[in-house]
């Protein structure tokens, strides 16, 4: 809780690295706080380590974010563009156990380490359709926990 905004991102990727689940609260604290699109990918990433499936709920308001986190390189010769949401959807597709290739990033892995990669992870231009649907998805998916009492 003594990170900076500046120095943030490198407390989380240490977290991760040290293997210390005590990052958790500031991975979380993160989410709420206007911080860069890259900062706001790692905090997920460091929920999806060291979090549970009722902590997804949290990055739901994410799922409106379209800041660009980076490119996640290309796909059918169209620029791949990953975005807060896209990296949303992962973190909580993974968060319950849904496969990320079923939300739309076939290349996209899971990482004993960091949680996930981010790389893999966004949509082309033209995939806007296939993100709204995920969206939809994965808000399901939080909604259905939260009625079985969260986990």
């Amino acid at each position: 809780k003594r990170s900076t905004p500046v120095s943030r991102i490198e407390t989380l990727i240490k977290t991760m690295q040290w293997d210390i689940p005590q990052g958790l609260p500031v991975a979380v604290e993160t989410l709420r706080g206007d911080m860069d699109p890259e900062t706001m990918a790692t905090a997920m990433q460091v929920i999806v380590r060291f979090g549970s499936k009722s902590d997804a709920e949290k990055m739901v308001p994410l799922l409106d974010d379209s800041r660009v986190t980076g490119e996640a390189g290309y796909g059918a010769g169209q620029l791949i563009q990953s975005q807060v949401r896209d990296v949303a959807i992962a973190a909580i597709a993974i968060l319950h156990d849904v496969p990320l290739a079923e939300v739309g990033f076939p290349r996209a892995e899971k990482h004993p380490m960091l949680g996930f990669t981010t790389l893999g992870i966004g949509y082309a231009e033209t995939q806007k359709e296939i993100r709204l649907k995920n969206i939809k998805r994965v808000v399901e998916l939080v909604s259905e926990n939260a009625k079985d009492g969260g986990s």
